[in-house]
């Protein structure tokens, strides 16, 4: 398992950090740093070097460069070995989208401060961009959850409407922490209850999940039967399935997508439906 975590060295980027060791003393994962010096379309020399453009101020570049990579040495040096680390140039989010598709990233572990007083660059609204764009499963977290035991783990989907997908990552977290994965539909209106189970129990069985419990929860909205449901149940991580570049559809359109992320303070993964 790859896991990258787009890192501006700060406290919202150990949050990331601190869970993606908790999935790797459970799983082979290797876990890949990134940071991005943001400089526009960047331009390179022969040699793969970035340099300013015309009318850019090269010295300011050079600074930006050189802190980078001090910074990235130190991390490097508080890290195990066989960690990974890299730096980008160019525009944050598009680089970091493309980055984690073209090196075949299993997931892209991020920390926010959602709703309230975002900091510098890996605010909610850069996570959200980012969990909307890209392809490669996005986890966010708002807090240090070093001491989060895992052991009820909650997907939405649209049973009914979307084909049942296949998840690697919900058998490894499953398997690795002992969990139970609770299956939730949130009815908006009248259907057949029958249906709806068959069709959980067929997603259920295509990830091959041992622990698996199906829900029907009625709300007026998809946002307001996540939050209840967890409210009332408590889970430790959430997974939900969003249509992204297509524009956010019925289970996850934007409002739903920045209230979870912002508000929630519970590890959400998100990923695409296809």
């Amino acid at each position: 398992m790859r896991i990258l975590i787009p890192t501006d060295f700060s406290k919202l980027s150990d949050f990331a950090t601190i869970f993606a060791d908790k999935l790797k003393a459970i799983e082979a994962v290797e876990i890949h740093f990134l940071h991005v010096v943001e400089w526009g379309e960047t331009e390179f020399d022969a040699a793969g070097n970035p340099v300013a453009g015309e009318g850019e101020d090269a010295l300011f570049l050079a600074q930006r460069i050189s802190s980078a990579r001090q910074k990235m040495n130190q991390l490097a040096e508080a890290r195990a070995s066989n960690d990974a680390f890299h730096i980008q140039f160019g525009p944050r989010t598009k680089t970091i989208v493309k980055y984690a598709e073209t090196n075949h990233f299993d997931l892209i572990v991020m920390g926010t401060k959602g709703a309230q007083g975002l900091s510098r660059w890996l605010s909610g609204s850069e996570t959200q961009h980012i969990a909307r764009q890209s392809q490669v499963p996005v986890l966010s977290l708002m807090c240090d959850r070093s001491d989060l035991d895992i052991k009820d783990i909650l997907i939405v989907h649209d049973f009914m409407n979307q084909e049942s997908v296949k998840l690697p990552l919900l058998k490894i977290l499953e398997s690795g922490f002992n969990a139970t994965v609770h299956l939730l539909y949130v009815m908006t209106q009248n259907k057949p209850e029958e249906q709806i189970e068959a069709k959980m129990n067929e997603f259920a069985k295509i990830n091959e999940l041992k622990r698996a419990e199906v829900h029907i929860h009625i709300d007026r909205d998809v946002s307001s039967g996540i939050t209840h449901f967890n409210q009332m149940n408590d889970m430790d991580l959430i997974v939900v399935g969003t249509e992204g570049r297509r524009g956010l559809g019925r289970l996850l359109k934007s409002s739903v997508a920045e209230n979870l992320i912002n508000n929630l303070y519970k590890p959400i993964i998100t990923y695409h439906l296809k």
